[in-house]
């Protein structure tokens, strides 16, 4: 028959247990996560809009969700976005074209099928790399 050794470890007041395994100081530990957690939920409460900072794109309306968040909802579509996104610019190509193409690398526009496709970048080059810039910011104040 199997018999398992259990092993009596003695804590103080200010240790405890992982495992079976004495974590000494451990007050100093959970004072130090209770920080970081409350900070973090700070940092999320403040990332909450009210419905006049709340900044949405064409087609979208500023309202409270059914949690009472407030986010950008669709008027047209059941579809929703967090305040203040930048708004992604429209791809502008002088020659004729099949479809824009959005991938990895940006968007493009395109013409044709097969080995006879064209690929060529959208003429608006500034908008693009304005939206970049604005899309950096947004992300920065993401990761606060």
């Amino acid at each position: 028959m199997y018999k398992k050794t259990v092993e009596t470890v003695q804590l103080d007041s200010n240790d405890f247990a992982f495992k079976g395994q004495k974590i000494q100081g451990s007050t100093d530990m959970f004072k130090c996560a209770f920080i970081l957690i409350s900070l973090a939920m700070l940092h999320a409460n403040c990332l909450e809009y009210t419905l006049e900072e709340c900044k949405c794109g064409e087609g979208y309306k500023a309202e409270k969700n059914e949690g009472g968040k407030v986010e950008c909802l669709g008027v047209m579509v059941a579809h929703a976005k967090p305040c203040n996104l930048p708004e992604v610019p429209k791809c502008v190509c002088s020659e004729e074209v099949s479809a824009i193409l959005t991938d990895a690398e940006g968007s493009w526009c395109t013409n044709g099928k097969g080995d006879s496709k064209k690929k060529w970048a959208c003429e608006n080059k500034a908008d693009w790399d304005e939206y970049k810039l604005k899309y950096d910011e947004y992300e920065k104040t993401l990761k606060l």
